[in-house]
């Protein structure tokens, strides 16, 4: 059997979310970490788009797709990180 050592196994996830835009202060990030236990989340790797169906998106908000590509293999837990500037 081939190892995934040999063949990498690339494995997209995608969290989608309406996700408000009518306020600048508002940061949605999508962020990944390796392990639950740490504060090690980054927000590299993620592709944002925004689909052209935006079908029952009230004004003033957008559904918003997040895709983060695992291409080493090993468990990622992904989230949404969302702040307020003061």
């Amino acid at each position: 059997f081939p190892s995934h050592d040999m063949h990498p196994i690339r494995i997209d996830s995608t969290l989608t979310a309406i996700v408000r835009t009518n306020d600048p202060k508002l940061s949605i990030l999508p962020v990944v970490s390796t392990n639950l236990g740490t504060n090690n989340w980054t927000n590299a790797f993620f592709i944002t788009n925004t689909p052209t169906n935006q079908v029952g998106v009230p004004s003033g908000f957008a559904r918003r797709e997040f895709t983060y590509t695992n291409t080493n293999n090993s468990r990622a837990f992904l989230r949404l990180s969302i702040s307020n500037a003061p």
